[in-house]
């Protein structure tokens, strides 16, 4: 699954348009958030990290090792 698909998916489930987020980010227009998602040579990490904190997720990064140790990746303040 891709990254636009997993995003259009939580803000679905959360029963977000894209104004709402944008308004919940600070945006003043839905297009940021279009924008963001549909960016030709993909995300920028930041924006990504952003757009999922304030979806309320977080973006995990998991070994495939066996130890299969998880890190996850917070905005830097």
């Amino acid at each position: 699954m891709n990254i636009e698909h997993i995003i259009k998916t939580i803000m679905k489930q959360r029963n977000y348009t894209q104004q709402i987020l944008a308004d919940k980010m600070g945006y003043l227009t839905h297009s940021a958030i279009g924008s963001a998602i549909k960016r030709k040579n993909g995300m920028l990490i930041p924006v990504l990290i952003k757009l999922l904190d304030n979806l309320d997720c977080e973006l995990v990064i998991r070994s495939k090792l066996t130890d299969r140790n998880e890190w996850v990746v917070k905005i830097d303040e």
